[in-house]
């Protein structure tokens, strides 16, 4: 690569925002700067392998859009150039940040930093506030805690929707960051907090769970083995009054004339007092032999501008409290209730172990959905245990190793 060259990896973020792109590129380049910026979009099936092999070969990206939940495992690797202070500074400082989008990045060496929040999003209800009024239920209190969730469905029934709710079963990532609230909910979490030993399996965590798993029989089941795309569009097509889904619905909605319909009754709730935060971030790799053009190209995608263009058409949120104060949505309570799903929310606990932890535990629960199905009554809690505890087993002794 020339001197005058750096090179981008960005997180995959489909057809719009490559199409968005080129224009932010455009910008950069009409003012004189340290280096041309090249840039290529990673795989969206596994971004994680282009990551890993720059990880390992120490050759590649000088720039790395990740996501927030891998920068621990690259910090542990001696992987990433670290931000000083004064750098970091420049950018705003923790304060001019979304703080969960901050504090899901915990690596930490000293005053300095590894990573620089990008784009966040975080999971939430999305329910039809009309259908939900004609079933008596209030909206205030109706997805508060595991209980009134089951209550409202319930509510739903009896006003006859025999199955009112669409979750995306099928797509591992985004089942785990959902049953992720109901964990956190009764105090548990998936790994202990110094980061080196699995908890999933444990009882309080696997209660959580089951409460999760017995929303099952409000799900039809034509409905039991949706993605992501297909839940959505299935509350967009009106067929359910609830599901569960990120930030990206709320955009998809707003910017498809074809969901224009929904804006009126549409409702957004926290999933059982805490949302799933997730998000992107920016890190240097410590091969970048061109720290300055990464630093002016981060400064850059980073400006309160091109995060609120960007997030636009990636369908997530911009991480800077003044990106967000220039949404052309910043004035709807939907969008309101996006940035405070994202403000209260959680992220995973970072640990360089996460990602193996997430990857295993995210596949697993996506069999379990099949079966448990597949075994109406079946005691949720003793079901969930006697699944969960060998891979628990499997991943500790690895930890150990």
């Amino acid at each position: 690569m020339p001197v005058n060259e750096i090179e981008v990896a960005l997180w995959p973020r489909g057809p719009q925002a490559e199409t968005f792109f080129p224009s932010v590129m455009q910008r950069y380049h009409e003012q004189p700067r340290l280096a041309r910026v090249r840039y290529h979009w990673m795989d969206i099936k596994n971004p994680w392998a282009e990551v890993s092999r720059t990880m390992i070969n120490k050759i590649g990206a000088d720039i790395t859009e990740v996501g927030a939940s891998w920068v621990e495992s690259l910090v542990a690797a001696n992987s990433l150039r670290p931000f000083t202070p004064k750098e970091f500074q420049a950018l705003g400082g923790s304060g001019a940040f979304l703080m969960p989008a901050w504090k899901s990045q915990k690596a930490y060496d000293k005053d300095f930093v590894f990573s620089i929040p990008q784009m966040t999003d975080a999971r939430h209800v999305y329910y039809r506030r009309d259908i939900l009024a004609k079933a008596g239920v209030d909206e205030t209190t109706a997805f508060t805690t595991p209980k009134n969730v089951l209550q409202t469905l319930e509510s739903l029934r009896r006003a006859g929707i025999q199955y009112p709710l669409a979750v995306p079963i099928a797509t591992p990532f985004v089942n785990l960051s959902l049953i992720a609230s109901w964990v956190w909910s009764v105090g548990a979490d998936f790994i202990d907090s110094s980061g080196t030993q699995a908890t999933f399996h444990q009882p309080e965590a696997v209660a959580g769970m089951a409460d999760y798993f017995r929303i099952a029989e409000y799900i039809a089941p034509e409905r039991r083995q949706l993605d992501i795309i297909q839940a959505d569009r299935e509350f967009c097509q009106g067929n359910v009054a609830v599901t569960l889904s990120g930030s990206w619905l709320y955009h998809t909605i707003h910017q498809f004339p074809a969901w224009a319909h929904i804006k009126a009754d549409l409702g957004l709730a926290l999933p059982v007092g805490h949302g799933c935060c997730g998000g992107t971030h920016l890190v240097i790799w410590q091969h970048s032999v061109q720290e300055e053009a990464a630093l002016e190209f981060i400064h850059y995608l980073n400006s309160p501008q091109v995060q609120a263009d960007l997030s636009t058409v990636n369908f997530v949120l911009p991480t800077r409290l003044d990106a967000n104060k220039l949404s052309p949505y910043a004035d709807d309570p939907n969008y309101q209730m996006l940035v405070e799903t994202i403000r209260s929310g959680r992220s995973y606990g970072a640990s360089p172990f996460w990602n193996s932890v997430e990857d295993r535990l995210a596949r697993l629960l996506v069999q379990l959905w099949s079966e448990y199905f597949a075994t109406p009554g079946v005691d949720a809690n003793a079901f969930l245990a006697a699944r969960l505890e060998p891979l628990a087993k499997r991943i500790n002794v690895t930890l150990e190793g």
